[in-house]
């Protein structure tokens, strides 16, 4: 379980950091990745549904996980981070449209 919430969070933030050559952003981002410790000052919705899922929604599947509660870990847990993860690949998709359209 803790290696697939692994795989899930890697895969967000590669759809958030690819978004910076897509959208001029009101700051300038000199890292490729966000700073998930810097959730309160996300510029985009993309980031901030990223630290959603990194800050609440991760901890609550390993917390379901290590306390062995599946049913914890799968619906606030697990199917949250999936959604997420839908939800931020959706964004990415509509941001990359828009810039392409310009």
């Amino acid at each position: 379980m803790v290696k697939l919430l692994a795989a899930l969070m890697l895969a967000a933030p590669a759809c958030a950091a690819n978004n910076n050559d897509c959208v001029k952003c009101h700051r300038v981002i000199t890292q490729p990745f966000p700073d998930l410790l810097t959730f309160h000052d996300a510029p985009t919705p993309i980031e901030q549904r990223l630290f959603e899922m990194h800050l609440k929604h991760r901890m609550r599947a390993f917390q379901g996980a290590f306390h062995n509660n599946p049913d914890y870990a799968l619906w606030y847990g697990w199917g949250e981070l999936v959604r997420d993860l839908t939800a931020i690949r959706a964004m990415a998709e509509e941001l990359r449209a828009e810039a392409g359209a310009q």
